[in-house]
Protein backbone atom coordinates (compact mmCIF):
# COMPACT_ATOMS: atom_id res chain seq x y z
CA UNK A 1 0.00 0.00 0.00
CA UNK A 2 1.18 3.53 -0.75
CA UNK A 3 0.15 6.52 1.36
CA UNK A 4 0.65 10.03 -0.05
CA UNK A 5 0.08 13.04 2.23
CA UNK A 6 2.03 16.27 2.71
CA UNK A 7 1.00 16.34 6.39
CA UNK A 8 3.50 14.15 8.22
CA UNK A 9 1.25 13.47 11.22
CA UNK A 10 -1.68 12.36 9.08
CA UNK A 11 0.62 10.34 6.81
CA UNK A 12 2.13 8.49 9.79
CA UNK A 13 -1.32 7.93 11.28
CA UNK A 14 -2.58 6.31 8.06
CA UNK A 15 0.56 4.16 7.85
CA UNK A 16 0.15 2.91 11.43
CA UNK A 17 -3.52 2.05 10.79
CA UNK A 18 -2.65 -0.05 7.72
CA UNK A 19 0.69 -1.63 8.71
CA UNK A 20 -0.65 -4.51 10.82
CA UNK A 21 -2.21 -6.06 7.68
CA UNK A 22 -0.22 -4.48 4.83
CA UNK A 23 3.27 -3.41 3.84
CA UNK A 24 3.09 0.39 3.56
CA UNK A 25 5.28 2.82 1.63
CA UNK A 26 4.70 6.55 2.26
CA UNK A 27 5.31 9.71 0.18
CA UNK A 28 5.22 13.37 1.16
CA UNK A 29 3.91 14.84 -2.10
CA UNK A 30 2.40 14.05 -5.49
CA UNK A 31 5.63 14.53 -7.43
CA UNK A 32 7.42 11.88 -5.34
CA UNK A 33 4.77 9.25 -5.92
CA UNK A 34 4.71 9.95 -9.68
CA UNK A 35 8.49 9.40 -9.77
CA UNK A 36 7.93 6.05 -8.02
CA UNK A 37 5.37 5.09 -10.66
CA UNK A 38 7.77 6.15 -13.41
CA UNK A 39 10.39 3.82 -11.92
CA UNK A 40 8.01 0.89 -12.39
CA UNK A 41 6.41 0.73 -8.96
CA UNK A 42 2.79 -0.35 -8.57
CA UNK A 43 0.84 -0.43 -5.27
CA UNK A 44 -2.08 -2.65 -4.42
CA UNK A 45 -3.99 0.47 -3.34
CA UNK A 46 -2.97 4.15 -3.46
CA UNK A 47 -4.20 6.19 -0.45
CA UNK A 48 -3.94 9.74 -1.76
CA UNK A 49 -4.49 13.12 -0.09
CA UNK A 50 -6.44 15.60 -2.21
CA UNK A 51 -4.92 18.91 -1.05
CA UNK A 52 -1.14 18.96 -1.55
CA UNK A 53 1.17 21.75 -2.74
CA UNK A 54 2.44 21.44 -6.29
CA UNK A 55 1.00 18.22 -7.71
CA UNK A 56 -2.38 17.68 -6.02
CA UNK A 57 -4.20 14.41 -5.50
CA UNK A 58 -6.55 15.28 -8.39
CA UNK A 59 -3.51 15.81 -10.65
CA UNK A 60 -2.08 12.42 -9.65
CA UNK A 61 -5.42 10.71 -10.41
CA UNK A 62 -5.63 12.25 -13.86
CA UNK A 63 -2.03 11.27 -14.63
CA UNK A 64 -2.59 7.66 -13.56
CA UNK A 65 -5.77 7.27 -15.60
CA UNK A 66 -4.08 8.68 -18.70
CA UNK A 67 -1.44 5.91 -18.77
CA UNK A 68 -2.36 2.29 -19.67
CA UNK A 69 0.29 1.03 -17.24
CA UNK A 70 -1.37 2.71 -14.23
CA UNK A 71 -4.97 3.18 -15.37
CA UNK A 72 -6.26 0.30 -13.21
CA UNK A 73 -4.52 1.38 -9.97
CA UNK A 74 -7.13 1.54 -7.16
CA UNK A 75 -7.17 5.03 -5.61
CA UNK A 76 -8.70 6.02 -2.26
CA UNK A 77 -8.87 9.82 -2.07
CA UNK A 78 -8.54 11.42 1.38
CA UNK A 79 -10.22 14.80 1.57
CA UNK A 80 -11.56 17.36 3.98
CA UNK A 81 -14.10 18.33 1.31
CA UNK A 82 -17.56 16.99 1.98
CA UNK A 83 -19.56 18.88 -0.65
CA UNK A 84 -21.16 16.72 -3.35
CA UNK A 85 -19.64 18.72 -6.21
CA UNK A 86 -16.11 18.19 -4.88
CA UNK A 87 -16.68 14.48 -4.29
CA UNK A 88 -17.97 14.13 -7.85
CA UNK A 89 -14.92 16.01 -9.13
CA UNK A 90 -12.60 13.55 -7.39
CA UNK A 91 -14.45 10.50 -8.70
CA UNK A 92 -14.48 11.89 -12.23
CA UNK A 93 -10.74 12.51 -12.01
CA UNK A 94 -10.27 8.78 -11.48
CA UNK A 95 -10.59 8.05 -7.76
CA UNK A 96 -12.29 4.73 -6.97
CA UNK A 97 -13.46 5.81 -3.53
CA UNK A 98 -13.09 8.68 -1.10
CA UNK A 99 -12.82 9.08 2.67
CA UNK A 100 -13.39 12.31 4.57
CA UNK A 101 -10.84 13.55 7.10
CA UNK A 102 -10.62 13.02 9.98
CA UNK A 103 -11.30 9.31 9.42
CA UNK A 104 -11.95 6.41 11.76
CA UNK A 105 -9.14 3.80 11.60
CA UNK A 106 -11.67 0.98 11.07
CA UNK A 107 -13.20 2.77 8.09
CA UNK A 108 -9.81 3.38 6.44
CA UNK A 109 -8.89 -0.30 6.81
CA UNK A 110 -12.30 -1.42 5.50
CA UNK A 111 -12.17 0.82 2.42
CA UNK A 112 -8.58 -0.13 1.59
CA UNK A 113 -9.37 -3.84 2.01
CA UNK A 114 -12.44 -3.49 -0.23
CA UNK A 115 -10.36 -1.88 -2.98
CA UNK A 116 -7.68 -4.57 -2.61
CA UNK A 117 -10.30 -7.33 -2.90
CA UNK A 118 -11.82 -5.66 -5.93
CA UNK A 119 -8.42 -5.49 -7.63
CA UNK A 120 -7.70 -9.14 -6.81
CA UNK A 121 -11.05 -10.17 -8.30
CA UNK A 122 -10.37 -8.10 -11.41
CA UNK A 123 -6.96 -9.72 -11.79
CA UNK A 124 -8.51 -13.17 -11.48
CA UNK A 125 -11.12 -12.28 -14.08
CA UNK A 126 -8.43 -10.96 -16.43
CA UNK A 127 -6.35 -14.11 -15.93
CA UNK A 128 -9.41 -16.29 -16.57
CA UNK A 129 -10.20 -14.32 -19.73
CA UNK A 130 -6.60 -14.64 -20.90
CA UNK A 131 -6.66 -18.40 -20.25
CA UNK A 132 -9.95 -18.72 -22.09
CA UNK A 133 -8.64 -16.77 -25.06
CA UNK A 134 -5.51 -18.95 -25.11
CA UNK A 135 -7.68 -22.06 -25.01
CA UNK A 136 -9.97 -20.79 -27.77
CA UNK A 137 -6.99 -19.76 -29.87
CA UNK A 138 -5.50 -23.25 -29.65
CA UNK A 139 -8.69 -25.16 -30.49
CA UNK A 140 -8.64 -27.12 -33.76
CA UNK A 141 -12.17 -25.86 -34.47
CA UNK A 142 -12.90 -22.40 -35.84
CA UNK A 143 -14.48 -20.29 -33.06
CA UNK A 144 -16.18 -16.90 -33.42
CA UNK A 145 -17.67 -14.65 -30.75
CA UNK A 146 -20.44 -12.35 -31.93
CA UNK A 147 -21.69 -9.36 -29.92
CA UNK A 148 -25.38 -8.40 -29.52
CA UNK A 149 -25.05 -6.07 -32.53
CA UNK A 150 -24.24 -9.11 -34.67
CA UNK A 151 -20.56 -8.25 -35.24
CA UNK A 152 -17.61 -10.60 -34.84
CA UNK A 153 -15.49 -9.49 -31.87
CA UNK A 154 -13.20 -12.53 -31.57
CA UNK A 155 -11.87 -15.17 -33.94
CA UNK A 156 -9.38 -17.84 -32.96
CA UNK A 157 -6.43 -18.81 -35.15
CA UNK A 158 -8.31 -21.54 -37.01
CA UNK A 159 -11.23 -19.19 -37.78
CA UNK A 160 -8.85 -16.46 -38.96
CA UNK A 161 -7.04 -18.96 -41.21
CA UNK A 162 -10.28 -20.38 -42.62
CA UNK A 163 -11.90 -17.06 -43.46
CA UNK A 164 -8.65 -15.49 -44.68
CA UNK A 165 -8.43 -18.30 -47.25
CA UNK A 166 -11.95 -17.33 -48.35
CA UNK A 167 -10.95 -13.64 -48.48
CA UNK A 168 -13.57 -12.75 -45.87
CA UNK A 169 -12.45 -10.27 -43.15
CA UNK A 170 -13.83 -11.11 -39.70
CA UNK A 171 -13.17 -8.77 -36.78
CA UNK A 172 -15.65 -5.95 -36.52
CA UNK A 173 -17.68 -7.19 -39.48
CA UNK A 174 -21.32 -8.38 -39.33
CA UNK A 175 -21.60 -12.15 -39.01
CA UNK A 176 -24.25 -12.16 -41.75
CA UNK A 177 -21.63 -10.68 -44.07
CA UNK A 178 -18.76 -12.97 -43.00
CA UNK A 179 -20.80 -16.17 -43.03
CA UNK A 180 -24.05 -15.63 -44.95
CA UNK A 181 -24.47 -19.43 -45.04
CA UNK A 182 -25.31 -19.39 -41.30
CA UNK A 183 -29.07 -18.74 -40.82
CA UNK A 184 -28.60 -16.97 -37.48
CA UNK A 185 -30.39 -13.70 -38.10
CA UNK A 186 -34.05 -13.16 -38.80
CA UNK A 187 -36.89 -10.89 -37.81
CA UNK A 188 -36.75 -12.55 -34.39
CA UNK A 189 -33.28 -11.08 -33.80
CA UNK A 190 -29.73 -12.29 -33.41
CA UNK A 191 -29.50 -15.93 -32.56
CA UNK A 192 -32.85 -16.95 -34.00
CA UNK A 193 -31.91 -20.13 -35.83
CA UNK A 194 -33.29 -23.56 -36.67
CA UNK A 195 -32.83 -26.17 -33.94
CA UNK A 196 -30.62 -28.09 -36.38
CA UNK A 197 -28.07 -26.22 -38.46
CA UNK A 198 -27.03 -27.95 -41.66
CA UNK A 199 -23.40 -28.37 -42.63
CA UNK A 200 -21.66 -25.41 -44.22
CA UNK A 201 -19.69 -25.78 -47.42
CA UNK A 202 -16.78 -23.32 -47.15
CA UNK A 203 -14.35 -23.67 -49.99
CA UNK A 204 -13.73 -27.36 -50.60
CA UNK A 205 -14.44 -28.38 -46.99
CA UNK A 206 -17.59 -29.08 -45.01
CA UNK A 207 -18.13 -27.76 -41.47
CA UNK A 208 -20.67 -28.64 -38.78
CA UNK A 209 -21.74 -25.43 -37.00
CA UNK A 210 -22.68 -25.24 -33.32
CA UNK A 211 -24.13 -22.12 -31.73
CA UNK A 212 -24.34 -21.17 -28.05
CA UNK A 213 -26.50 -18.23 -27.04
CA UNK A 214 -24.92 -16.06 -24.32
CA UNK A 215 -27.54 -13.90 -22.60
CA UNK A 216 -25.98 -10.70 -21.27
CA UNK A 217 -27.26 -7.38 -19.94
CA UNK A 218 -26.66 -5.76 -23.31
CA UNK A 219 -28.51 -8.45 -25.24
CA UNK A 220 -27.74 -11.86 -26.72
CA UNK A 221 -24.22 -12.70 -27.86
CA UNK A 222 -23.26 -15.84 -29.74
CA UNK A 223 -20.40 -18.30 -29.60
CA UNK A 224 -20.14 -20.04 -32.97
CA UNK A 225 -17.89 -23.03 -33.62
CA UNK A 226 -17.23 -24.68 -36.97
CA UNK A 227 -15.94 -28.26 -36.90
CA UNK A 228 -14.38 -29.68 -40.04
CA UNK A 229 -16.41 -32.80 -40.86
CA UNK A 230 -15.33 -33.29 -44.47
CA UNK A 231 -13.75 -36.72 -43.99
CA UNK A 232 -16.42 -37.80 -41.53
CA UNK A 233 -19.17 -36.92 -44.01
CA UNK A 234 -17.42 -38.86 -46.78
CA UNK A 235 -17.34 -41.97 -44.60
CA UNK A 236 -20.95 -41.45 -43.51
CA UNK A 237 -22.09 -40.95 -47.10
CA UNK A 238 -20.50 -44.24 -48.10
CA UNK A 239 -22.13 -45.93 -45.11
CA UNK A 240 -25.58 -44.50 -45.89
CA UNK A 241 -25.17 -45.44 -49.56
CA UNK A 242 -24.38 -49.00 -48.45
CA UNK A 243 -27.43 -49.06 -46.15
CA UNK A 244 -29.61 -47.71 -48.97
CA UNK A 245 -28.35 -50.42 -51.32
CA UNK A 246 -29.03 -53.14 -48.73
CA UNK A 247 -32.45 -51.65 -47.96
CA UNK A 248 -33.30 -51.62 -51.67
CA UNK A 249 -32.17 -55.23 -52.08
CA UNK A 250 -34.28 -56.27 -49.09
CA UNK A 251 -37.36 -54.26 -49.98
CA UNK A 252 -37.54 -55.49 -53.57
CA UNK A 253 -38.34 -59.14 -52.72
CA UNK A 254 -40.53 -58.02 -49.82
CA UNK A 255 -42.52 -55.78 -52.16
CA UNK A 256 -42.99 -58.68 -54.56
CA UNK A 257 -44.13 -60.91 -51.69
CA UNK A 258 -46.51 -58.22 -50.44
CA UNK A 259 -48.03 -57.80 -53.90
CA UNK A 260 -48.75 -61.53 -54.15
CA UNK A 261 -50.19 -61.62 -50.64
CA UNK A 262 -52.51 -58.73 -51.55
CA UNK A 263 -53.58 -60.68 -54.65
CA UNK A 264 -54.42 -63.67 -52.48
CA UNK A 265 -56.44 -61.52 -50.07
CA UNK A 266 -58.24 -59.87 -53.00
CA UNK A 267 -59.30 -63.29 -54.31
CA UNK A 268 -57.15 -63.16 -57.44
CA UNK A 269 -56.25 -66.81 -56.86
CA UNK A 270 -59.69 -67.83 -55.74
CA UNK A 271 -61.51 -67.58 -52.43
CA UNK A 272 -59.44 -68.44 -49.36
CA UNK A 273 -60.76 -70.62 -46.56
CA UNK A 274 -61.18 -68.61 -43.32
CA UNK A 275 -58.17 -70.23 -41.61
CA UNK A 276 -55.96 -69.69 -44.66
CA UNK A 277 -57.11 -66.08 -44.92
CA UNK A 278 -56.14 -65.48 -41.29
CA UNK A 279 -52.68 -66.92 -41.95
CA UNK A 280 -52.21 -64.78 -45.07
CA UNK A 281 -53.28 -61.64 -43.16
CA UNK A 282 -50.62 -62.43 -40.55
CA UNK A 283 -48.04 -62.87 -43.30
CA UNK A 284 -49.05 -59.48 -44.74
CA UNK A 285 -48.68 -57.83 -41.32
CA UNK A 286 -45.22 -59.33 -40.79
CA UNK A 287 -44.04 -58.22 -44.24
CA UNK A 288 -45.19 -54.67 -43.52
CA UNK A 289 -43.38 -54.78 -40.16
CA UNK A 290 -40.18 -55.89 -41.90
CA UNK A 291 -40.46 -53.02 -44.39
CA UNK A 292 -41.04 -50.62 -41.48
CA UNK A 293 -37.93 -51.94 -39.69
CA UNK A 294 -35.81 -51.50 -42.81
CA UNK A 295 -37.10 -47.93 -43.18
CA UNK A 296 -36.28 -47.21 -39.51
CA UNK A 297 -32.69 -48.43 -39.88
CA UNK A 298 -32.23 -46.36 -43.04
CA UNK A 299 -33.78 -43.29 -41.39
CA UNK A 300 -31.49 -43.62 -38.39
CA UNK A 301 -28.42 -43.94 -40.60
CA UNK A 302 -29.36 -40.75 -42.46
CA UNK A 303 -30.00 -38.86 -39.21
CA UNK A 304 -26.67 -39.96 -37.76
CA UNK A 305 -24.96 -38.82 -40.94
CA UNK A 306 -26.43 -35.37 -41.50
CA UNK A 307 -29.12 -34.85 -38.90
CA UNK A 308 -32.80 -34.52 -39.70
CA UNK A 309 -33.18 -32.80 -43.04
CA UNK A 310 -36.33 -30.66 -43.07
CA UNK A 311 -38.37 -29.04 -45.82
CA UNK A 312 -40.43 -26.57 -43.77
CA UNK A 313 -43.77 -25.26 -44.99
CA UNK A 314 -47.01 -24.16 -43.28
CA UNK A 315 -48.99 -27.16 -41.99
CA UNK A 316 -52.63 -27.36 -40.93
CA UNK A 317 -52.06 -29.72 -38.02
CA UNK A 318 -55.77 -30.48 -37.56
CA UNK A 319 -55.97 -31.72 -41.15
CA UNK A 320 -52.71 -33.68 -40.97
CA UNK A 321 -53.66 -35.49 -37.76
CA UNK A 322 -57.12 -36.31 -39.13
CA UNK A 323 -55.53 -37.84 -42.25
CA UNK A 324 -53.18 -40.02 -40.16
CA UNK A 325 -56.02 -41.16 -37.90
CA UNK A 326 -58.17 -42.03 -40.93
CA UNK A 327 -55.31 -44.10 -42.37
CA UNK A 328 -55.15 -46.20 -39.18
CA UNK A 329 -58.91 -46.73 -38.74
CA UNK A 330 -58.78 -50.04 -40.63
CA UNK A 331 -55.95 -51.28 -38.38
CA UNK A 332 -57.89 -50.22 -35.29
CA UNK A 333 -61.07 -51.97 -36.46
CA UNK A 334 -59.17 -55.15 -37.27
CA UNK A 335 -57.82 -55.15 -33.71
CA UNK A 336 -61.25 -54.24 -32.27
CA UNK A 337 -59.98 -50.91 -30.93
CA UNK A 338 -61.64 -47.50 -30.81
CA UNK A 339 -59.48 -44.83 -32.49
CA UNK A 340 -60.75 -41.28 -32.04
CA UNK A 341 -59.48 -37.79 -32.88
CA UNK A 342 -60.20 -34.57 -30.95
CA UNK A 343 -59.06 -31.57 -33.04
CA UNK A 344 -57.90 -28.28 -31.58
CA UNK A 345 -60.68 -25.83 -30.81
CA UNK A 346 -59.29 -23.42 -33.42
CA UNK A 347 -56.91 -23.39 -36.34
CA UNK A 348 -53.52 -24.90 -35.46
CA UNK A 349 -50.91 -24.05 -38.08
CA UNK A 350 -47.22 -24.77 -37.60
CA UNK A 351 -44.15 -24.33 -39.75
CA UNK A 352 -42.60 -27.73 -40.33
CA UNK A 353 -41.87 -30.65 -42.61
CA UNK A 354 -45.24 -32.24 -43.43
CA UNK A 355 -43.77 -35.67 -44.19
CA UNK A 356 -41.68 -35.74 -41.02
CA UNK A 357 -44.49 -34.55 -38.72
CA UNK A 358 -46.74 -37.15 -40.37
CA UNK A 359 -44.05 -39.74 -39.64
CA UNK A 360 -44.07 -38.76 -35.94
CA UNK A 361 -47.85 -39.03 -35.73
CA UNK A 362 -47.91 -42.36 -37.60
CA UNK A 363 -45.25 -43.78 -35.30
CA UNK A 364 -47.07 -42.75 -32.12
CA UNK A 365 -50.50 -43.91 -33.34
CA UNK A 366 -49.06 -47.21 -34.60
CA UNK A 367 -47.36 -47.83 -31.24
CA UNK A 368 -50.55 -47.03 -29.33
CA UNK A 369 -52.57 -49.49 -31.43
CA UNK A 370 -49.84 -52.12 -31.18
CA UNK A 371 -49.65 -52.01 -27.37
CA UNK A 372 -53.38 -51.70 -26.61
CA UNK A 373 -55.35 -54.95 -26.18
CA UNK A 374 -58.65 -55.59 -27.96
CA UNK A 375 -61.54 -53.54 -26.64
CA UNK A 376 -59.26 -50.65 -25.69
CA UNK A 377 -59.24 -47.03 -26.85
CA UNK A 378 -56.72 -44.73 -28.49
CA UNK A 379 -57.37 -40.99 -28.41
CA UNK A 380 -55.40 -38.52 -30.52
CA UNK A 381 -55.98 -34.90 -29.51
CA UNK A 382 -54.66 -31.45 -30.32
CA UNK A 383 -54.73 -28.63 -27.79
CA UNK A 384 -53.67 -24.99 -28.16
CA UNK A 385 -51.49 -23.69 -25.31
CA UNK A 386 -50.47 -20.06 -25.74
CA UNK A 387 -48.12 -19.79 -28.71
CA UNK A 388 -47.79 -23.58 -29.02
CA UNK A 389 -49.88 -26.61 -29.88
CA UNK A 390 -49.66 -29.94 -28.08
CA UNK A 391 -50.36 -33.19 -29.90
CA UNK A 392 -51.03 -36.17 -27.63
CA UNK A 393 -51.67 -39.86 -28.30
CA UNK A 394 -53.34 -41.52 -25.32
CA UNK A 395 -54.03 -45.25 -25.05
CA UNK A 396 -55.54 -47.67 -22.55
CA UNK A 397 -52.80 -50.22 -23.11
CA UNK A 398 -50.53 -52.17 -20.81
CA UNK A 399 -48.56 -49.11 -19.68
CA UNK A 400 -44.81 -48.73 -19.23
CA UNK A 401 -42.85 -49.36 -16.01
CA UNK A 402 -41.45 -46.19 -14.44
CA UNK A 403 -37.94 -47.66 -14.61
CA UNK A 404 -38.19 -47.88 -18.42
CA UNK A 405 -39.42 -44.32 -19.06
CA UNK A 406 -35.99 -42.58 -18.97
CA UNK A 407 -34.67 -44.97 -21.64
CA UNK A 408 -37.58 -44.95 -24.10
CA UNK A 409 -36.12 -42.42 -26.53
CA UNK A 410 -32.72 -44.10 -26.77
CA UNK A 411 -31.75 -46.34 -29.71
CA UNK A 412 -33.07 -49.91 -29.53
CA UNK A 413 -35.00 -49.21 -26.32
CA UNK A 414 -38.27 -51.09 -25.82
CA UNK A 415 -40.92 -50.63 -23.17
CA UNK A 416 -40.43 -53.17 -20.43
CA UNK A 417 -41.25 -56.86 -20.87
CA UNK A 418 -42.97 -56.98 -24.25
CA UNK A 419 -44.45 -60.16 -25.68
CA UNK A 420 -42.27 -61.74 -28.34
CA UNK A 421 -45.03 -61.40 -30.94
CA UNK A 422 -44.84 -57.59 -30.83
CA UNK A 423 -42.30 -56.65 -33.47
CA UNK A 424 -40.14 -53.56 -33.49
CA UNK A 425 -36.58 -52.29 -33.68
CA UNK A 426 -36.67 -49.93 -30.72
CA UNK A 427 -35.74 -47.08 -33.09
CA UNK A 428 -39.17 -45.54 -33.63
CA UNK A 429 -39.30 -43.35 -30.53
CA UNK A 430 -35.74 -42.18 -31.02
CA UNK A 431 -36.67 -41.11 -34.55
CA UNK A 432 -39.74 -39.35 -33.12
CA UNK A 433 -37.57 -37.42 -30.67
CA UNK A 434 -35.03 -36.45 -33.35
CA UNK A 435 -37.74 -35.13 -35.68
CA UNK A 436 -39.60 -33.19 -32.97
CA UNK A 437 -36.40 -31.62 -31.61
CA UNK A 438 -35.30 -30.70 -35.14
CA UNK A 439 -38.52 -28.65 -35.27
CA UNK A 440 -37.61 -26.93 -31.99
CA UNK A 441 -40.18 -28.95 -30.06
CA UNK A 442 -40.12 -31.38 -27.18
CA UNK A 443 -41.56 -34.87 -26.77
CA UNK A 444 -42.66 -36.38 -23.45
CA UNK A 445 -44.40 -39.45 -22.04
CA UNK A 446 -46.61 -40.24 -19.07
CA UNK A 447 -47.52 -43.82 -18.25
CA UNK A 448 -48.93 -46.06 -15.56
CA UNK A 449 -48.72 -49.84 -15.70
CA UNK A 450 -52.15 -51.33 -16.29
CA UNK A 451 -53.77 -47.99 -17.20
CA UNK A 452 -52.03 -46.88 -20.38
CA UNK A 453 -49.66 -44.26 -21.75
CA UNK A 454 -49.77 -40.78 -23.22
CA UNK A 455 -47.08 -39.65 -25.65
CA UNK A 456 -47.16 -35.96 -26.52
CA UNK A 457 -45.10 -33.34 -28.30
CA UNK A 458 -45.28 -29.56 -28.52
CA UNK A 459 -44.60 -27.33 -31.51
CA UNK A 460 -44.66 -23.55 -31.80
CA UNK A 461 -47.55 -22.13 -33.78
CA UNK A 462 -46.74 -20.30 -36.99
CA UNK A 463 -46.58 -16.61 -35.87
CA UNK A 464 -48.15 -15.11 -38.99
CA UNK A 465 -50.79 -17.73 -39.58
CA UNK A 466 -53.58 -16.12 -37.60
CA UNK A 467 -53.97 -19.09 -35.27
CA UNK A 468 -56.79 -18.99 -32.84
CA UNK A 469 -60.47 -18.12 -33.06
Amino acid sequence: MWVVDDNGLERDHARRVLEPQHRVESFSDGAAVLERFAAGGQPEVLVLDWMMPGVSGIDVCKFLRASPATAETPVLLLTAHRETAQVVEGLRAGANDFLAKPFAPEELRARVDALARSRALRRRAEEAEASLRTLLASLPEAVLLVNPAGRVVFANEEAARLFAALDRPLLGRPLAECAPELPLQSDAGLGAAPAHLPDLALGARHYAPAVKRLVEEGGVSLAVSLRDVTEQRRVETRRVDFYAMVAHDLRSPLSAMLMRVEWLLAGRRGALPPEARTDVERIEARIRELVSMINDFLDLARMESAGVQLEPAPIDLNALVRRVVDEYQAVAQASRLELRFEPAAAQARVLGDRRRIGQVLSNLVSNALKFTPSGGRVLVRLRLEGDAVEAAVQDTGRGIPASALPHLFRPYARAGDLPRDIAGTGLGLMIVREIVEAHGGKVSVESEVGRGSTFSFRLRLEPSAGNGP
